[in-house]
């Protein structure tokens, strides 16, 4: 590893180091006493009793040495065994919990069970292969329970074992079906370790590392080391929202119009506290700032397009980049090279896929077929998308506030401003037609739409309500009907800001007036009354 890649490395395990806090261990084999120290019982001499109360001379230790030869297996076996004191001890000075499950004989359904539920919230898994059994059946059924506990984990699952390690990572790329390279699937990553070749003592270590492959980037160490500042903080926020502030609260609730409101408030709050932990920790400086820039730049070449027929003055590459994020100059950065930029580091044909996710990120709080798609009990406010479930599939996005949707009683109108669809997600569609929203529509393509914020566009759907909300028929269902029968499906909720601009183009245009003011005038105020003569002419 160069200067320059070693210098990025050990500015992503900062932020893995800051975020792990828990590892739990799950064997057949712990010695919960063995140590590195420990005296070797072949040089041990034990009295022997000779059963009249005395003791007679000690055992040599050629004999004890003799009986070892006898069961090379025993000594193989403990010298091989999980060394817990040394793990416990390796981890803590990383700041890691480790606690540990023994995993006895018994019913595997309960080990199974019981070792699931007992590891499914640590950040780093270590088992053996081999569990109360000579075959994996109860390792491969502990990984498989919790990779399918959350499609977008990042675990790191560690077996940790004595067995061959190229039979075991063919046992699980036939069993998961994966290629060659890391073992990652549903962005877990499964790490197989030899007990034989990494001592306890030495692997927190190799799995911090493991674990850097999974905030490998600018955003992923960032959202690491912000998750870590929140949690550092943790115990701040129990003190600063403290019981002796309950009477307050219950006080302030009672005499608030609408009372629900205080509540929302208090998220507000909790939030923004979330936020001063974050700042706190100067996260923002230390891991999307310049500095942090110029390692990724550096960690390898970042370039994709490598055909830029350009000058020297007009081309993108990572020294351009480097000093324009230290020293910005608009004044030399066309608007041609805006576009350029993303092409240079993505590659065309990528750079509208990933740039269109980004998009998506900022732009929408929530989708269906993407992000937080698992949802229970999704209701309609301000910001949703729905889609008609017709042939015509008409698509529309809820402007009605969302004060107006919550503590309903009885069956409610809301606002709509129908948008268009622009077509799939392509350059020719980026390129030639108007695109303000970008959203999953099904579970693989994403379609653009555009916005014509006109009151023309508008309309107006009636819900019934269900618990002073108007919500989906049931949970993990995202279908709404209407009073009339017609079925709408949720697409997305935009952020609020992003849905309050196109509520404010509609406003915009709706108390619009028409003449009331001298055109010549108009034209005087954009310099377009008098056109400059063309050279040659008269």
């Amino acid at each position: 590893m160069n200067a320059t890649a070693d210098a990025w490395q050990k500015h992503i395990e900062r932020a893995a180091k800051a975020f792990l806090r828990t590892a739990v261990v799950i064997d057949d084999e712990i010695n919960w006493s063995y140590s590195s120290n420990r005296i070797s019982p072949s040089t041990v001499e034990l009295p022997v009793d000779d059963g009249m109360g005395q003791e007679s001379t000690p055992r040599s230790s050629q004999h004890t040495e003799e009986k070892s030869d006898e069961n090379p297996d025993i000594t193989d076996s403990k010298s091989l065994a999980l060394d817990l004191k040394a793990l416990c001890k390796a981890f803590a000075e990383q700041g890691i919990v480790c606690g540990p499950i023994a995993v006895e004989s018994g019913e595997q359904d309960k080990i199974i069970q019981s070792s699931y539920k007992l590891s499914k919230h640590a950040d780093i898994i270590i088992l053996d292969w081999l569990l109360a059994s000579d075959d994996p059946t109860i390792a491969l059924s502990i990984i498989e329970k919790l990779l399918g506990d959350a499609e977008t984990a990042t675990r790191t699952i560690c077996i940790y074992t004595r067995e061959e390690i190229s039979l075991i990572e063919g046992k699980l790329r036939e069993k998961f079906q994966t290629g060659n390279g890391d073992i990652l699937i549903n962005k877990n990553l499964i790490k197989p370790i030899s007990k034989k070749d990494t001592p306890a003592e030495k692997l927190p270590e190799q799995l911090i590392r493991d674990f850097t492959l999974h905030i490998d980037g600018l955003l992923p160490s960032f959202g690491a080391a912000a998750i870590a500042g929140i949690r550092q903080n943790a115990h701040h926020v129990l003190s600063t929202f403290s019981k002796e502030l309950d009477g307050a609260y219950v006080a302030n609730r009672l005499i608030s119009n609408p009372p629900e409101d205080v509540g929302e408030m208090m998220l507000s709050v909790l939030l923004a506290e979330f936020e001063t932990m974050v700042n706190m920790q100067n996260t923002i400086n230390e891991y999307l700032s310049c500095s942090a820039i110029e390692l990724w730049l550096q960690k390898e070449d970042r370039i994709k397009d490598k055909n830029q027929n350009y000058s020297q003055y007009d081309k993108i590459d990572s020294e351009f980049m480097r000093n324009f994020c230290n020293n910005p100059d608009f004044d030399k950065f066309s608007e041609d090279k805006h576009v350029r930029v993303s092409i240079v580091l993505h590659g065309e044909e990528k750079s509208f896929e990933i740039e269109a996710k980004f998009a998506r990120l900022i732009a929408n709080r929530r989708e269906f077929y993407d992000r937080h798609a698992r949802q229970d009990n999704i209701t309609l406010t301000f910001g949703s998308v729905i889609r008609e479930k017709s042939e015509g599939k008409k698509y529309y996005l809820c402007v009605t506030p969302a004060c107006d949707l919550i503590r309903l009683t009885g069956d409610t109108k809301a606002s709509f401003l129908q948008i268009t669809s622009s077509g799939e997600l392509s350059k020719k569609t980026l390129t030639g037609e108007e695109v303000s929203i970008m959203l999953k529509t099904n579970g693989k393509n994403t379609e653009c739409f555009s916005v014509n914020a006109s009151y023309k566009r508008l309309t107006w759907l009636e819900f019934p309500v269900t618990g002073g909300e108007i919500r989906t028929g049931s949970n993990k269902s995202n279908i709404f009907t209407c009073c009339e029968g017609v079925e709408y499906e949720w697409i997305a909720e935009l952020r609020r800001p992003r849905t309050q601009r196109f509520l404010h183009g509609l406003m915009t245009n709706w108390t619009r007036i028409g003449i009331s003011d001298s055109q010549w005038l108009h034209l005087a105020s954009e310099k377009k009354l008098i056109k400059k003569k063309k050279q040659g002419t008269a």
